[in-house]
């Protein structure tokens, strides 16, 4: 792990610094328009010039951002052959010599063993420009649903905290979130179950010492 652990003390003694972050709670919900957390986003990036998605799936997020008239370039990165994108792997991308504004890495990095991603992580910084961003999204290790109830291929889960002092150590400024999944019914009555749900969850989680949000966020931001 020599190259995500460059001094795995100091990497402790970052993570302590996290319980001092605050961590809204964003929600997520299926839909054709941006949703919360994809609106912080598209805040978040809207005036990068060159924006990169790795694990960019239905590019339904592209979507949606050019629906919103991004100014951008948004350009797409994945390994699967059921949609056209712009570049099969990372490899691809540091070939084309591109150096982006920012990337985007949601929900990829709990397919990733930790050797795997501690190749990967150098490789995909070696993209960014110097004040470039970065906005990565995972499971909820620290959830009271586990990782691996959800998904077969999901083979690592990645606590918020360890991801926020490797990202810091690295010069990033991150700002920290969790991810609720919501209801987008418009009925009255699916809304008040789903408020009844959230609060009982969260009386619950709290008495067990875990947490009811099923996901994480953080939008970094380079700083040198």
């Amino acid at each position: 792990m020599e190259s995500l652990f460059d001094n795995y003390w100091e990497f402790l003694k970052k993570r302590t610094e996290f319980s001092s972050c605050t961590r809204p709670v964003l929600r997520w919900h299926f839909s054709e328009q941006l949703n919360e957390l994809e609106m912080r986003y598209f805040n978040f990036l809207k005036n990068s010039k060159l924006v990169l998605d790795y694990g960019a799936g239905d590019q339904s997020l592209k979507r949606k951002f050019l629906k919103n008239n991004f100014i951008g370039q948004y350009k797409t990165c994945d390994i699967s052959k059921n949609y056209q994108y712009d570049f099969q792997s990372l490899d691809a991308v540091i070939a084309s010599g591109l150096k982006f504004d920012a990337v985007l890495l949601l929900e990829v990095i709990e397919h990733m063993s930790l050797q795997e991603f501690a190749v990967f992580l150098p490789k995909l910084l070696s993209i960014l420009n110097p004040k470039g961003k970065l906005i990565i999204s995972t499971p909820n290790a620290h959830s009271i649903n586990a990782v691996w109830a959800t998904d077969f291929t999901h083979v690592k889960s990645y606590p918020l905290p360890d991801l926020w002092a490797m990202l810091s150590l690295r010069g990033f400024k991150c700002q920290p979130f969790r991810v609720i999944l919501t209801n987008s019914s418009n009925g009255v009555i699916a809304k008040i179950i789903a408020m009844i749900r959230l609060f009982i969850a969260k009386i619950l989680t709290n008495l067990l010492g875990v947490d009811y949000a099923t996901g994480v966020a953080m939008l970094c931001e380079r700083q040198s």
